[in-house]
Formats: structure tokens, C-alpha cells, sequence
């Protein structure tokens, strides 16, 4: 892809210098990084044992070439991972009308930023499309095209444009007077999945987190999610190290990233239905645990070598 100016890359990091120098790493690697400039937003320590793991993550991005240009922007005190996000993001695109953010635990595809600035380009005067994803959920469906929209957002790799970004607004109270309970049944993917308790979570105190916002915001919009059907990136954060992300069997597995440089688009500017249906049995499934997947995939195997022997 050409383009002349593409989008920054804001990787935001915390005390994970392992995860931050696989992220850089993978990045360093895209097809696209000699044109981009990278801004590394590092968050100040917790307490004294985070110093040395801040400055060695400080000392690896100050050492990855490849890039336009890279700036490290370190907070002195500890503002948490919504603050950083958040005041980082807005950062960006006051000089930006686009943007691609990282966390530190997202480890990406060579094709990963070829991908984000395409869609960005692509996407930019269709104002009913408010979020490039670089990731899907593991449904194994290939009932629909190369990408394809959907209601939900997931924040593992993605882009936006400032003038969506500009709505962006965390009130849980807020949510809590505007969402009907057909809003809310929607929001949960009509399977009641658990992101609507993220707002009430918000809301009381018991989390303090940014992305359930944005798709809050893109939700109260009817905007739409780009997603790739195949992942151009793999969390590396569900060993237990991340701040919101504890152990997660079934996306802990290594996967094949996407190595696509040819895009293509939904004909439609709509949320895919079989796309939603197979997101909603990936959820179903993993309400049901490792344990109970792993039956499931025994007893269906079971079935199929029967009939074949």
C-alpha cells in the first residue's frame, strides 16, 4: 500500500519489559514501518519496584530502529492503564487525523500495519464505520469474506480517526439513565455476555477501565467494527501479567497471524449476521470452560472417526 502520510503507531506500556520488546519487535517488522512514526507512552511506576522494569522498557524503545521516528512520552507517576490510554490517544490525534494503538502485550503480523492504514484509507469518508480491529475471536468460521463489520469492539490492535475519536466519553452514569434494557440485551450480544456489567463495574468503582467506552460509544452511534477473519495479531497477555487479562486457555494457544497484503471489503455497510452468529457460539463455547471444550471436541472427533472406520 502507498500512502503518504500513514497513520502513527501509540504503543502504550507499563512494567512488562518482556511483552513490550516482543511488541516492539513484531512491529519493527511491519512492511509499512519505515513511513511511521512511533509513539512509545510509557506509565510511571506503582511503586519502587517498578522503576527498573519502566527503564528498561524506556531503553528498548529508545533502541528500535526501523521507524520514521519514535518518542518515548513517560508519565512520573502512575496514572493507570485507562489514564494513559485515554490522554495518549487524544495526544496523538490533536496533531493526527488517524491513529493505530498497541498495548504492550500485542504481538502483531508483517502485514498488520498494511492492513490498519488501508482500512483507515478506505474507511475514512464513511462515517458509519468508527473502528479498525486487527483482531477476531478463534470461531473457525469461514462463512464470510476476508473482513467483515460487527457491533462489538475489541481494542487488541486497532485504529480510528479523530473525528470519531472526539466522541469518545466515559460516564457510566451516563449509560446507566441512556440504555434501555433491549440496548443493553444487544450490547451483551443478545447471549448475555458480560460487557454491560463492565459499565456497572465502572460505574461502582470495581473496575476502572476505558474500553468498554469506546464501544459504548461506537454502540450509541450504530457504528460499525472492521475485523479481519483472520487475526493479523495474538495477545500475549493472558499468562496472568496483564492488569485486566488473567489466564485464558483458549486464547493463550499460538495461532497462524494473518500474512494478507490484499484487502478485501464487505460489499455491505452492515454487521455481518453469519459473522455475529459464529462470535456469539465462540462466547457460548467459552462460558462452558477449557474443560468442558475440550470434551466437546473429543466426543465430536469420536463420532467422526467412528463413521469413518
Amino acid at each position: 500500500m502507498k500512502n503518504k502520510e500513514l497513520a502513527p503507531v501509540a504503543l502504550f506500556a507499563f512494567n512488562r519489559p518482556d511483552h513490550t520488546r516482543k511488541t516492539l519487535d513484531a512491529i519493527a517488522k511491519n512492511h509499512l514501518v519505515g513511513d511511521t512514526d512511533l509513539f512509545v507512552f510509557v506509565d510511571g511506576p506503582r511503586t519502587d519496584k517498578d522503576i527498573a522494569s519502566i527503564q528498561e522498557i524506556c531503553a528498548t524503545a529508545d533502541a528500535v530502529e526501523g521507524f520514521k521516528s519514535v518518542t518515548i512520552v513517560r508519565q512520573e507517576a502512575n496514572i493507570g492503564l485507562a489514564g494513559s490510554i485515554v490522554q495518549g490517544i487524544t495526544k496523538v490525534l490533536e496533531e493526527h487525523d488517524r491513529i493505530v494503538v498497541l498495548e504492550d502485550d500485542i504481538v502483531t503480523s508483517p502485514a498488520f500495519l498494511n492492513y490498519m492504514n488501508g482500512s483507515l484509507s478506505h474507511f475514512q469518508d464513511e462515517k458509519k464505520v468508527w473502528h479498525v480491529c486487527g483482531y477476531n475471536e478463534p470461531t473457525r468460521s469461514k462463512a464470510f469474506t476476508k473482513t467483515h463489520f460487527s457491533r462489538l469492539m475489541n481494542c487488541w490492535g486497532w485504529a480510528t480517526w479523530r473525528d470519531r475519536w472526539q466522541h469518545f466519553e466515559k460516564d457510566p452514569e451516563k449509560l446507566l439513565s441512556e440504555f434501555t434494557p433491549d440496548m443493553i440485551n444487544r450490547f451483551d450480544l443478545e447471549i448475555g455476555e458480560k460487557f454491560w456489567f463492565q459499565v456497572l463495574a465502572n460505574a461502582d468503582g470495581r473496575m476502572n477501565t476505558w474500553a468498554i467506552f469506546w464501544y459504548a460509544t461506537i454502540f450509541k452511534q450504530d457504528g460499525l467494527c472492521l475485523n479481519p477473519n483472520v487475526s493479523y495479531v495474538q495477545n500475549i497477555g493472558f499468562d496472568g501479567s496483564g492488569e485486566h487479562c488473567n489466564v485464558d486457555e483458549i486464547r493463550n494457544k499460538a495461532r497462524k497471524l494473518n500474512q494478507e497484503l490484499n484487502i478485501e471489503y464487505p460489499d455491505v455497510l452492515a454487521e455481518d449476521p453469519e459473522a455475529f452468529e459464529a462470535l456469539q457460539g465462540f462466547y457460548r463455547l467459552k462460558k462452558r470452560g477449557p474443560g468442558k471444550i475440550e470434551k466437546i471436541k473429543k466426543k465430536i472427533l469420536g463420532r467422526l472417526f467412528g463413521k469413518l472406520n
